[in-house]
């Protein structure tokens, strides 16, 4: 196994401004899926905790920015939907299938983030990031969308 990379290792050609850039998708991606959620759970009780998670991905949106940046590299700007606005089906969708199409990218998420450690092209700052701040709170997410899917099925 070769050494962690360090950020004076990477520049420019780091193999970690592709792999920082994919993860920065799924991370605009999820923001994306938020402000759709907000905008339905407007006067909802889940509300609060919806925000809260959707200020955690921009969070994490600008943590990643930064990696790339401090590695030289051009953030990406696109994403992949999660699916909860595509279609024009957005009318249609009902809250428990928000929440598990949330849910659902969030899972995608974590495992984002662990495959990502596993490659050898993230710097120790860029690990570092993911270990102690990105990847736990993905995992209270999905704890949290969990809670609000069964508080919404006890109420149906």
């Amino acid at each position: 196994m070769n050494p962690a990379r360090t950020a004076a290792d990477a520049g420019p050609k780091s193999p970690a401004v592709p792999a920082l850039n994919a993860l920065l998708q799924c991370e605009l991606a999820a923001v994306e899926a938020y402000e759709f959620a907000l905008s339905r759970f407007e006067d909802h009780p889940f509300h609060a905790d919806l925000r809260v998670i959707r200020y955690h991905h921009e969070t994490a949106v600008a943590v990643l920015r930064d990696h790339v940046r401090n590695l030289g590299g051009e953030p990406g700007a696109g994403f992949r939907p999660w699916g909860l606005n595509a279609g024009g089906a957005t009318g249609r969708i009902d809250s428990a299938t928000i929440l598990a199409v949330l849910r659902q990218g969030e899972e995608n998420g974590v495992n984002e983030f662990e495959q990502a450690l596993l490659g050898d092209e993230l710097t120790q700052e860029c690990r570092f990031a993911i270990r102690a701040e990105l990847l736990p709170r993905c995992h209270d997410h999905i704890d949290v969308l969990a809670g609000m899917a069964s508080a919404a099925a006890g109420k149906g």
